[in-house]
């Protein structure tokens, strides 16, 4: 992704600039552009690179790219710490007052609408409640904690698609999220009567559908975060370390031969 001549001459340098896009759109590379060209410091809003142990399985910026260029809200959280969206909106606000200019850049629906539209003030869950999540996830795994959330493992797949990467048509889902296309058919029904998602035709060809997230779906995704992250740290530690870091590596190698065709 490269920002357009004319759009780069009337880029305001002081006020902040927000960057969303689906995975692998070039939004990181456009954030480092402007800040390179501009001043100003690159601001994380994607809800897992908040991280400091998700470097390659979320595509954040590489150790080289965030030593070259100011970047903030980047691996700063321990995964075992209950991170949420109220948090982040607490952390960035000082910078849209004083210091460098932010330029924000992620994948998170939810952040965004956050500091673009507000965010209810809602109390810390109990430690019994976050208790009771973790003993049932342990005891049952988590198809029991999704049935529990009234939504299926198909359906959560297609919700942390949209999240990740914006609207998309369905025949995208399929494939990003590895279901057939008559089953999504009636995944995305189900969705769109639970007021999860959104189904519209599309400006350009009104023969095709654009599915979008809703806030409510993406509240689901950000108020479950910690539990995925969750089922991460079980595979981790029934892989081990060493092959758990080797299949990172892995897909990390996958991820960059993706981006260069013809290799």
């Amino acid at each position: 992704m490269k920002l357009p001549q004319g759009l780069s001459k009337s880029l305001s340098k002081e006020l902040p600039v927000l960057i969303a896009g689906p995975t692998a759109s070039g939004k990181s590379a456009l954030a480092m552009e402007i800040v390179a060209r501009d001043g100003g410091v690159i601001v994380n809003a994607d809800a897992i690179q908040v991280y400091d142990n998700w470097r390659i399985l979320t595509a954040r910026p590489s150790a080289a790219d965030e030593a070259a260029l100011p970047h903030a809200l980047y691996g700063h959280v321990a995964y075992d710490h209950a991170y949420s969206v109220g948090e982040w909106l607490r952390e960035l606000r000082p910078m849209l007052s004083d210091g460098p200019r932010p330029v924000i850049v992620g994948g998170t629906g939810l952040y965004f609408s956050a500091l673009t539209e507000g965010l209810a003030e809602i109390p810390p869950i109990p430690d019994a409640v976050r208790a009771e999540a973790d003993t049932l996830r342990e005891a049952e795994g988590h198809r029991a904690m999704l049935a529990d959330l009234d939504v299926t493992e198909q359906q959560w797949r297609v919700l942390r698609v949209l999240e990740e990467s914006g609207p998309m048509e369905p025949t995208r889902i399929s494939e990003e999220a590895c279901l057939l296309l008559p089953s999504l058919t009636r995944i995305l029904q189900k969705l769109e009567e639970k007021e999860l998602i959104a189904r519209r035709p599309d400006k350009s060809d009104r023969r095709r559908q654009i599915v979008t997230i809703q806030d409510k779906g993406s509240e689901l995704i950000a108020g479950n975060l910690e539990r995925s992250l969750g089922l991460l740290e079980d595979v981790r530690q029934r892989m081990g370390p060493d092959r758990y870091d080797a299949l990172l590596d892995l897909l990390g190698e996958l991820d960059r031969a993706e981006e260069t065709p013809g290799k």
